[in-house]
C-alpha cells in the first residue's frame, strides 16, 4: 500500500513537472523597430508531414512562391544548406529575385 501512494506522488510529481515545463510561454516583443527587416533566415520548402526524405515527393512551385512571398516582408535574405531537390529550386523562384 506504501508503495501504491509513494509511486503515485512520484509520478504526479513528473507529471506536475512536464506539465509545467510544456506550458505556452508568451513571446517578448520583436527587437526589430517598425518597418525593419531581418539580416537573413535559413528556409526549407517543407510544410506540415512533407519531408526532404520522400523520394517520390514533388513540392508546387508555388508553395515556394507563396512562402518566398510571405517571407519578403520580413527579409531580404534566404539561406538554403542544400542545392539537392526541392532547394535548388529556391534560388529560381520568382519571388525570390525581386
Amino acid at each position: 500500500m506504501l508503495r501504491s501512494i509513494l509511486a503515485l506522488a512520484v509520478l504526479g510529481a513528473i507529471a506536475g513537472c512536464w506539465y509545467w515545463l510544456g506550458r505556452p510561454l508568451p513571446l517578448p516583443p520583436s527587437p526589430l523597430g517598425q518597418g525593419e527587416k531581418l539580416g537573413c533566415v535559413s528556409y526549407t520548402p517543407f510544410h506540415g508531414d512533407q519531408t526532404p526524405f520522400a523520394e517520390d515527393q514533388i513540392i508546387p512551385d508555388r508553395q515556394i512562391a507563396e512562402d518566398m512571398e510571405r517571407l519578403s516582408r520580413t527579409t531580404s535574405c534566404i539561406r538554403t544548406y542544400s542545392a539537392a531537390k526541392e532547394h535548388g529550386r529556391v534560388a529560381r523562384s520568382p519571388a525570390s529575385t525581386a
